[in-house]
């Protein structure tokens, strides 16, 4: 996964319909997890979108809070005529916990937010990593190099680290300030600032 530099920092709001039929806001979705987004055109990059599902499904059992979010764009009009076939078909063909995160869109979308994401060919195949604050942490383009396994695996590992740092701090600081109108905070959770304490 190659962390290149991007316009945006996170998704746009933008409303998408999954394959059972529901209308979600994609800005949303990537809010308050781990998330793993793919966006493939049916035609050319369904087959890389496979081996990016079968690398994540290698790590579900250790990070269960990690979610994938599939997005096939094929814009004509060929694939709007046949657009329940299709749908029919991937619901078949795909394990049903993933149908609620696995979008289809068969119209055209804004290339300006596109161009945002660095999404310069949309027949091509794009992933993204987003963290527990919708921030697009990480994007590659094409298919999984040889130790994407490993990297994401780390990276997934980084984030939920520093997701640990920013919840402590917040308590430190929850803390303080109850301290100061004299009310006793019995939540309280260990700092991981504190000297010799392990996250």
């Amino acid at each position: 996964m190659n962390c290149r530099p991007l316009v945006a920092d996170e998704f746009p709001p933008m409303i998408l319909e999954n394959v059972k039929g529901q209308k979600l806001d994609l800005n949303r979705l990537t809010q308050g997890k781990i998330t793993l987004v793919g966006f493939f055109s049916n035609t050319h990059g369904g087959r890389l979108m496979e081996k990016w599902s079968e690398i994540l499904s290698q790590h579900e059992e250790k990070h269960p809070e990690v979610e994938l979010i599939q997005i096939s764009y094929s814009p004509s009009f060929s694939t709007r005529i046949f657009k329940r076939f299709i749908i029919s078909n991937i619901k078949k063909t795909l394990a049903e916990h993933r149908h609620s995160n696995y979008f289809t869109c068969f119209e055209k979308l804004d290339f300006g937010w596109l161009g945002t994401l660095g999404v310069e060919n949309n027949l091509y195949m794009y992933t993204f990593l987003v963290d527990q604050n919708g921030r697009i942490r990480a994007r590659s383009a094409g298919a999984p190099q040889s130790r994407e396994g490993e990297f994401l695996a780390n990276f997934i590992e980084e984030l939920k680290y520093e997701n640990e740092l920013l919840l402590a701090a917040e308590s430190e600081s929850s803390t303080k300030t109850s301290g100061k109108t004299g009310k006793k905070n019995n939540n309280k959770r260990k700092s991981v600032f504190e000297k010799g304490t392990k996250p």
